[in-house]
């Protein structure tokens, strides 16, 4: 007898056996999965980190290597102004011995014709003619040299304004009018995504972009992580709305508010892209101002263009450069 009741105990304890293992598997395998996930955002983390100090060190770098650049520039700046005022007293005193020499020969002339002695009278003539020859030479080419100092001075002067430029650019977050390039990646758990331009292509950091598709504004990113080659942006809490997202192929438009004519600094003048100097607006309530960032910007009829990708926002596929959706 106790053995059929110890078969049917067996087949008991077996039932409750795979009951119970088909209710805890499903528990089980989520937990398995969420902790791979949690490694995997990890090591995602970890490099981004990783990314971020690496560019952060570059940044600082290049504006070092700026600031080096720009005081040798000054130099040759000076150095081209010494040399300019030194030509020009060279041309002033040769001026001198010029109008000296013609008046030495118009008193000659005037001898020749009061005393006579004229075969002595004309070898001096002619030997005051050659000596004015010379200086006349001698003065052309001075004008040429300065010429030239004044030509090498402009450009010197279009380098530093250039350089002027891209470090307070850099320092404001400020990128060329007009802009654009797509989103090339995107983590929305992380909350940032991907422009494939970096500092090849003039963007830098803190600078404010807007995600488009189409006519439609998706979200706006901010750059928090600048490469070579590529950009790592932070999507702007509560820019994208709710059941919406951004995704690979969206086109990034700079904001209005990290372009050049919303500087309140001035740059100097016949740097490229140089807009006059503007006062902020008083806020006599003391309450905070408005967002720019709140808008896509308008296209800049006025700024000039960059050697970047700059099109309007009604012809986004023509941008050859940047992957077409879904890529």
């Amino acid at each position: 007898m106790w053995k059929p009741l110890s078969i049917v105990s067996g087949l008991l304890l077996l039932g409750a056996g795979g009951i119970m293992y088909t209710q805890i598997r499903p528990d089980y395998l989520s937990e398995m999965d969420q902790r791979k996930a949690a490694r995997t955002n990890k090591t995602s983390a970890d490099l981004n980190k990783t990314a971020s100090n690496t560019a952060h060190t570059n940044s600082e770098k290049d504006l070092g290597d700026s600031k080096v650049l720009l005081a040798q520039n000054t130099g040759l700046k000076n150095k081209a102004q010494a040399a300019k005022d030194e030509k020009q007293a060279e041309v002033t005193k040769t001026t001198g011995e010029k109008d000296a020499a013609a008046k030495e020969l118009a008193d000659l002339e005037q001898k020749l014709k009061d005393l006579g002695g004229l075969p002595r009278l004309v070898a001096e003539l002619k030997v005051l003619e050659a000596k004015q020859a010379q200086l006349t030479l001698e003065v052309a080419n001075t004008k040429g040299a300065i010429e030239s100092t004044i030509s090498h001075k402009a450009a010197t002067d279009k380098v530093i304004s250039g350089l002027k430029q891209l470090e307070l650019w850099q320092k404001t977050g400020t990128v060329a009018a007009g802009f654009r390039t797509r989103v090339s990646a995107v983590n929305p758990e992380l909350g940032f995504v991907v422009l494939p331009a970096g500092n090849d292509k003039k963007v830098t950091q803190k600078s404010k972009f807007d995600i488009v598709r189409g006519t439609t504004l998706v979200g706006k990113v901010i750059v928090t992580t600048l490469e070579q080659n590529q950009s790592i942006c932070e999507i702007i809490p509560g820019s994208v709305a709710a059941g919406d997202r951004i995704l690979p192929g969206d086109v990034a438009v700079v904001n209005e508010s990290s372009t050049p004519k919303s500087l309140t600094v001035s740059i100097p003048s016949g740097a490229p892209g140089a807009p006059a100097a503007k006062k902020p607006a008083a806020d006599p309530a003391g309450a905070p101002a408005a967002d720019p960032f709140a808008a896509p910007p308008a296209p800049d009829a006025a700024a000039p263009a960059a050697p970047m990708e700059e099109k309007t926002p009604e012809t986004p596929a023509a941008d050859a450069a940047t992957p077409a959706p879904g890529n």
